[in-house]
C-alpha cells in the first residue's frame, strides 16, 4: 500500500488492509456482518414530519457499490476526491467505491472549501 503512496506526500494514509489490522485489539473478536446486518442508518422526517431511522443493510450498501462499479464506473487508476460531509448518506458512494475498486480516494481537508 505505502508503495502507492507519490514521493513527498506528506498526508496522513490510512492502512486498511487485513495484514494491517491483523492482532489490531477486539479484530479476534468481531464477528463478520451479514447481508441483513445493518449497515448504517439514515434519518429522516419523511413525509409525515416525524423523524425516523431508516437502517440499511449490507446487501444494499454492496449491490449499490457493485451497480456503480460497473455503470458509471470505475477501476484502479481512477482518483476521487472526496468533498462530501460524512453525515451525508452519498458520502458512502464517495468513500467506499474507490475502495472496492482499488481506485484511490483523496479526503479533501477543511481549508479546501474557504476559498482561500
Amino acid at each position: 500500500m505505502r508503495e502507492r503512496v507519490p514521493a513527498g506526500f506528506d498526508g496522513a494514509v490510512l492502512d486498511l488492509g487485513p495484514e494491517a489490522l491483523q492482532g489490531q485489539p477486539g479484530q479476534e473478536d468481531a464477528p463478520a456482518p451479514g447481508p441483513d446486518d445493518p449497515a448504517y442508518v439514515i434519518y429522516t422526517s419523511g413525509s409525515t414530519g416525524r423523524p425516523k431511522g431508516v437502517r440499511i443493510p449490507h446487501r444494499a450498501v454492496v449491490n449499490f457499490l457493485m451497480s456503480m462499479s460497473r455503470t458509471p464506473g470505475m477501476v484502479p487508476g481512477d482518483v476521487v476526491l472526496s468533498v462530501i460531509s460524512f453525515a451525508f448518506d452519498f458520502s458512502v458512494l464517495e468513500i467506499f467505491l474507490p475502495l472496492v475498486t482499488g481506485a484511490r480516494l483523496v479526503i479533501a481537508g477543511d481549508e479546501a472549501g474557504d476559498g482561500a
